[in-house]
């Protein structure tokens, strides 16, 4: 099955609740931490205390630092995970931006981990705060993704927004199901007009930049509101993937969205429309609204462009920067992140 070719490493609380709805649905999973009483609260297999880690209380320095001092033995405790699980194809990372420890060290624990194994695609799922919540939240959340777009050698990048619901465990069960709805596909529709191969799933899980998923009833129909970020609504998609309940949503898709470079199809018999767009613009402006926040709130920090520069070789690589990318000394990274 291809969820057997995932391993999810959930770092903090917030993506800890996550990670342990992933296990439940069959995903490898293994909860990171710097605080005991959070790992404490979850049923999962794999749990990793990082060493001398009492709680970052959102100091995202903190995290960074215990990261980089305990970083052997983390790599230690992902590889016992894959020596015993050869089939890992991709590893997620998931944190919540406004926290501490997964704000500080979730994409520092990203390069990292991209930089070790260079034959497995990193991807990304982040949470963005609510507009409610403190100061401080606001604030990680803008350094957490101002470090985290400069990251050249990821997979795709999921947006969870708790802006989107009052309940952030509705949100984090929206994500999963349609994650879940998603990774369905190869196994589980087939049709003669066209199919969605491992390949092609592995293609669009490693293309760089975000991705969206949603889940329409077999009339295209929401069945529950989007939790993802928006997209930018600016034409750029670089791949598009449609599980078809009845008619080939391509041709619609594609005037709302735009042209892909590439587009993947098939049906199914699970009365659902599963659509995934990916390679889409980074959520500069949903982004740019938390930045505007914390520049009203304070003069503690100076906005920087939050838009990542696109090229034109860019969008028609094959995402050959990864493979061809030459392996960095773990000093080095440190040193981008304290």
């Amino acid at each position: 099955m291809f969820k057997n070719s995932i391993l999810n490493i959930s770092f903090g609380q917030g993506a800890g609740n996550i990670g342990q709805l992933m296990e439940q649905q069959g995903i490898l999973n293994l909860a990171i931490n710097t605080s005991k009483q959070d790992l404490d609260t979850l049923n999962v297999k794999h749990k990793y205390l990082i060493k001398n880690g009492q709680g970052c209380g959102k100091d995202r320095n903190k995290s960074k630092k215990l990261v980089v001092n305990d970083f052997e033995n983390i790599l230690a405790v992902i590889n016992n995970i894959l020596d015993t699980n050869n089939t890992i194809k991709h590893i997620f990372i998931g944190f919540t931006m406004g926290g501490g420890s997964g704000s500080g060290g979730g994409p520092m624990l990203a390069k990292l981990i991209a930089n070790e194994y260079s034959n497995i695609n990193v991807c990304v799922y982040a949470v963005i705060p609510s507009k409610n919540e403190p100061f401080k939240a606001q604030y990680n959340a803008c350094e957490c993704y101002r470090e985290l777009i400069k990251i050249e050698n990821l997979g795709s990048m999921f947006f969870l927004d708790n802006n989107k619901h009052e309940n952030k465990f509705i949100i984090n069960r929206y994500f999963v199901d349609d994650l879940m709805e998603f990774l369905k596909i190869p196994d589980e529709d087939k049709s003669s007009k066209g199919n969605i191969d491992i390949e092609e799933m592995n293609t669009i899980l490693s293309c760089n930049l975000m991705i969206n998923i949603s889940v329409t009833d077999e009339n295209n129909h929401k069945v529950k509101p989007s939790i993802l970020v928006d997209t930018e609504c600016d034409g750029f998609v670089k791949y598009i993937a449609l599980s078809n309940a009845k008619q080939n949503l391509l041709k619609d898709i594609q005037t709302s969205v735009g042209y892909p470079l590439d587009a993947f199809y098939t049906f199914n018999n699970r009365k659902i429309n599963v659509i995934v767009l990916a390679g889409l613009s980074l959520p500069s402006s949903s982004m740019n609204e938390i930045f505007d926040l914390v520049n009203q709130r304070s003069t503690m920090i100076t906005r920087e462009s939050t838009t990542k520069e696109l090229k034109l070789n860019d969008i028609f690589s094959s995402n050959k920067k990864k493979k061809e990318e030459i392996k960095r000394s773990r000093k080095d990274i440190f040193a981008e992140f304290i």
